[in-house]
């Protein structure tokens, strides 16, 4: 069905009829009569009077909106760009036709864009006495657009709307403020009561509130100010920009001989700028000095961004001359700097200062630093709608307030707002597309005419990027090309961010063409001549600065003595060599608990001698070998040091976009992957290979002294978690933290077992048949019905793993035997082909050089006719829809009070003995293995199982492993077998939607590759009687508790977020011990 808008907009803008629109479905037509300004000497429409009893509102506002509509008019320039259709034209037709040709212009163009959801943006001109709390910023670069949604209830077609009241509508709340100061008593003292609260109340307040309110009752009292100061000041950031050249600027020097004029003393610090300048800029060490003393926790932080790197600031590049001829422009002899990040590599070298005000620091306990390059991964063009809206910067101290700061309100009720839109109108809001459309109706217009509702959001403000990154309406189909480096095609494909005005706003599930989906402000396959330089002249910056603060801090040893935490929250991989300083390290004598967290880089930046900066790509897995030696030569030899968490911040689960969500994995930084130099490049490293378990132990990281142990966001072999636990058994870990952890099959090169070590029992009988036995003829799958057949047993797997949380105890029974089923069908099939494979060898080849697994009687599993495996099949999967309907009504009935279908003939079924999957024989590598015999608490032994190797001699300091969002991943460009692992055999993709398929490959040209031998996938699809295992055994549960990030998985073309993926905690006091006799 196509997506249509909903009817209250319509009725918003004026009359509407229903049409068959050109492609055979029904339209909406929209008609705009937006009431016209007067013109000549016809009377002007007016509010109607205030009422006497009602004060009169100052002229102020009225020249306001006069402001604003001049404002307003300047947005309906348009420029002429490639990409649009907009021509700039010269009529001379009356006001009223062009007015009534761009409504139906306008009506037109939403109707054939499907549009779904619509709002009209503003920018508004900054303020100069705000406040500088969020939405209300006195810097131009701060401050967010605003947005208006249309009246639902408007019946008028044309013509102002009738107003009952003089102050309805956005100034509504102004004038009730009004009419309460006018209604005071004269004379009487405007004071607030003091509130003579503890300090510890006043702290249990601010726990309740987000930072902006926090900050923003500061200002209610110089009372407030004082107990709240003490608050707000505990954990500061202070980014490292243009702001803060006042802050490490120089100092004047007090004027001791009496030429100056007297000045009198101020405050110890004050926020009112001397000079005017919109943006307070520090007052040199005022910051320091009158806060130092509040702050307990204190970061730093030096970010280039998608946002600063789409708009660079414009660069002069040629210079005037002046010969005997006269003046011109030549380009400079020397490299040209951008003067802003020029003054920003200078305020860095000011090691001086910054060692100065390090000094006021006085009661800093935690410190936190994050350095982004921008060399990491780009998304450019590669986001969801949610993931556009949903745009939050990142988390210095790695941890966030309960409550959301308005910023984050602001975002999720722009999002409700057009989830519930397209829930309206039942179109997928998975495959919305945000579209933009330039040079409206001025937003006074719109307000007189009262098409503004009522009832606005309480946040009404979104992003300006959000704006920019949004794709033009009038997006031509111009032909992709294969390649960005031409920079003449790429200046096409980049667009530039315009000044905002007014414009419309609207979301639709109408894809773009394939140029439009490629159109923004970053092509992160070729980047544009500025951004590569912006980077280069950025890095040249970054590495002042971090210079300058480590010398700081090694300059204060006094200052930072006390301090016990260090959190980098995220560095740029070609900065880890900076930590390489003993000095450093030594200068935190306290320190007990150290975040690393890495952002790999995915390329390089230089300058050549002739003055021209490239870019070239790198292999992110690069900076894993340097990350492996700072923890290995700094960190693991410190004895203070018993917290670490150490990880990587980009790729994963928590990505966001189609090329990065669930991709770009990179290995665990506890494993030395480096090659000998005297080896070739394409030998693998010997960590991911060795199967000695002494030659691996001298390949993993060893921490004699840490106590608790965080691994976030990476991969790793079953064999190295295996021997990296074993080997700290010795040592003083009691914690080990695994989050978003993956494991990968047992990595063998060159494997002749395609199956991962997994024969099925059928292959007893063929092998050990005598050499004259005829072989029996055996029907043949065909290879496209088998793959077909096996997606499709993958794909109920998936549902049964999804309908155990929903289900009840005897539902998971029923759950867990289907299960079961489903995985001999599979076994079935295999053990076929392995049978049609050893047909063709001749009886008295080996048909598979592995071990087998489990040892049954050949006679017990005679082989199965292909029809007969596709009618259990098909049995299964009814029996699997008939429980999906019985979870999903609710009616959690015991197995056979409801009508099932007909059992699968026992004939046709592999012989079971349905014994419990705890005591199965677990698969080499898998969770179930590893955790078997990593695990402080209970093991397979405990259920009596067979197949345990648990060591029950084992002696450990370890006392509990927490699981947070693990699973399995797949090295996709590495030359190793790892079929064991991958049980779905693409059923994600051939699941997906086309639509996910279509964008991806219209993004493909401007993506950066992807293809690095050690970079994973995780994979959603494992099988669910393992995770059963892992439930039923060690109480690990499977998805992820927010459904709302569960949700946002899906945008991204995949399964809900954590699909695959199990969490749960592990501890030592779970063990089970036997009883003592005699007592």
């Amino acid at each position: 069905m196509q997506p249509r808008v909903p009817q209250d907009f319509f009725n918003a803008f004026g009359q509407q009829q229903n049409n068959t629109s050109d492609d055979g479905g029904v339209g909406q037509d929209w008609t705009f009569r937006l009431p016209l300004r007067p013109q000549g000497n016809a009377p002007e429409q007016r509010q109607p009077r205030l009422s006497p009893d009602r004060p009169r509102e100052p002229k102020q506002d009225e020249d306001d909106d006069e402001a604003r509509s001049a404002v307003d008019d300047m947005s309906l320039e348009r420029t002429i760009d490639p990409l649009h259709r907009v021509m700039a034209v010269t009529s001379k037709r009356p006001r009223q036709t062009i007015e009534n040709a761009d409504d139906k212009d306008m009506s037109n163009m939403l109707r054939n864009n499907g549009a779904v959801a619509v709002m009209v943006y503003h920018s508004e001109s900054p303020d100069l006495q705000a406040n500088d709390i969020w939405p209300q910023c006195r810097s131009p670069t701060k401050l967010p657009a605003r947005y208006y949604l249309l009246d639902h209830n408007i019946q008028y077609a044309s013509g102002p709307k009738p107003q009952t009241s003089s102050n309805g509508g956005v100034r509504g709340t102004v004038s009730k403020q009004k009419q309460e100061a006018a209604a005071l008593p004269a004379g009487a003292p405007i004071s607030r009561s003091q509130w003579k609260l503890p300090v510890e109340l006043v702290e249990l307040i601010a726990s309740f509130l987000n930072r902006d309110d926090i900050k923003a009752l500061r200002l209610v009292s110089r009372e407030l100010n004082h107990y709240v100061s003490q608050v707000i000041f505990k954990t500061v950031v202070v980014p490292f920009n243009t702001e803060i050249y006042g802050m490490l600027g120089k100092e004047v020097k007090p004027d001791l001989k009496g030429k100056k004029r007297a000045k009198f003393e101020t405050t110890r610090y004050s926020w009112k700028n001397a000079n005017g300048d919109e943006v307070y800029d520090g007052h040199g060490l005022d910051v320091f000095r009158g806060f130092g003393k509040h702050i307990r926790r204190y970061g730093m932080s030096f970010e280039v961004n998608e946002d600063s790197l789409s708009a660079p600031p414009i660069k002069s590049l040629t210079e005037n001359k002046t010969s005997f001829w006269g003046r011109y422009e030549w380009p400079y002899e020397e490299y040209r700097r951008f003067d802003a990040v020029a003054g920003l590599e200078t305020a860095a070298d000011e090691t001086p200062r910054m060692k100065t005000a390090f000094s006021e620091l006085t009661e800093v306990k935690e410190l936190a630093l994050s350095i982004d390059s921008g060399l990491g991964w780009l998304n450019g063009p590669d986001k969801s709608i949610r993931a556009r809206i949903f745009h939050r910067p990142s988390n210095v101290f790695g941890t966030n307030k309960a409550v959301p700061d308005r910023r984050a309100q602001a975002q999720q009720e722009l999002w409700r707002h057009i989830d519930l839109c397209y829930q309206e109108v039942g179109s997928d809001i998975r495959h919305a597309t945000l579209y933009r459309m330039e040079g409206q109706r001025p937003l006074s217009e719109l307000r007189d005419a009262g098409l503004l509702a009522d009832a606005q959001p309480e946040m009404p403000y979104l992003d300006p990027q959000l704006i920019h990154e949004a794709t033009p309406h009038d997006i031509l189909d111009i032909p992709m090309p294969t390649s960005f480096d031409d920079p003449y095609v790429l200046e096409r494909f980049v667009s530039a961010p315009s000044s905002l005005g007014t414009g419309i706003l609207f979301a639709s599930s109408a894809s773009p063409p394939d140029a439009g989906q490629v159109v923004n402000p970053i092509i992160p396959a070729n980047l544009t001549t500025a951004q590569q330089e912006w980077l280069l002249e950025t890095e040249w910056a970054q590495r002042a600065f971090i210079s300058s603060y480590m010398l700081s801090i090694i300059d204060n040893p006094s200052t930072f003595q006390q301090v016990h935490t260090l959190n980098i929250a995220g560095l740029s991989d070609r900065y880890l060599s900076m930590l390489k300083r003993s000095d450093f390290w030594d200068a935190l004598p306290s320190l007990c608990d150290v975040t690393l967290m890495v952002i790999p880089g995915w390329r390089t930046v230089h300058k050549d001698e002739a003055g021209f900066v490239t870019t070239s790509a790198v292999n992110p897995v690069l900076g894993a070998n340097m990350l492996f030696a700072i923890l290995r030569d700094h960190i693991a030899r410190r004895s203070n040091v018993r917290k670490l968490t150490v990880g990587w911040t980009a790729g994963g689960e928590h990505a966001e976009g189609l090329y990065a969500r669930n991709k770009l994995l990179c290995p665990a930084p506890i494993m030395d992957l480096r090659v000998p130099s005297d080896r070739p490049a394409s030998v693998n490293p010997a960590a991911l290979v060795e199967a000695d378990a002494a030659l691996l132990r001298a390949l993993l990281l060893e921490l004699p002294h840490i106590e608790r142990l965080r691994l976030k966001n990476c991969w790793i072999t079953p064999s190295s978690l295996l021997q990296f636990v074993k080997v700290h058994d010795a040592y003083r870990l009691k914690e080990l933290v695994l989050d978003s952890v993956s494991l990968t099959a047992m990595l063998r090169p060159n494997a002749p077992n395609a199956n991962g070590n997994f024969v099925p029992h059928q292959a007893v009988a063929v092998q050990n048949a005598p050499p004259q036995a005829p072989m029996p003829a055996i029907p043949q799958f065909l290879p496209a019905h088998q793959q077909i057949l096996q997606v499709y047993v993958h794909a109920q797997q998936l549902q049964l793993q999804q309908l155990h949380a929903n289900a009840a105890a005897l539902q998971q029974n029923h759950i867990a035997a289907l299960q079961v089923q489903l995985q001999q069908q599979l076994q079935q099939m295999q053990m076929h082909n392995l049978i049609l494979q050893h047909q063709g060898q001749g009886p008295n080849q080996a048909l598979v050089p592995a071990p087998l697994q489990t040892p049954l009687q050949a006679q017990q599993h005679q082989p199965i006719h292909p029809t007969a495996i596709i009618t259990n099949i098909t049995h299964i999967a009814a029996q699997v829809n008939q429980l999906h309907h019985q979870i999903t009504a609710g009616q959690h009935h015991p197995l056979g009070q409801q009508p099932m279908h007909a059992p699968i003939p026992a004939a046709n079924l592999a012989t079971t003995d349905y014994q419990s999957p705890l005591t199965a024989r677990p698969r080499e590598g898998s969770w179930m293995d590893i955790i078997d015999q990593i695990s402080p608490g209970t093991n397979l032994s405990d259920f009596e199982s067979n197949y345990s190797k648990a060591d029950c001699n084992r002696q450990t300091s370890l006392r509990e492993i927490e699981f947070i969002s693990c699973g399995y991943a797949k090295l996709t460009h590495a030359p190793f077998d790892q079929t064991a692992i991958d049980l779905g055999q693409g059923a994600a993709a051939a699941s997906r939607h086309p639509w996910f398929t279509r964008r991806m490959a219209a993004l493909s040209p401007a993506m950066m590759s992807t293809k690095w031998t050690y970079l994973a996938d995780i994979i959603q699809e494992v099988n669910s009687s393992e995770f059963t295992v892992l439930e039923n055994g060690w109480n690990l549960r499977t998805g992820w508790e927010d459904d709302e990030e569960a949700r946002a998985v899906e945008f991204d073309g995949l399964f809900p977020g954590g699909t695959g993926r199990f969490t749960g905690t592990i501890r030592y006091s779970d063990r089970m011990v036997d009883d003592v006799s005699g007592m």
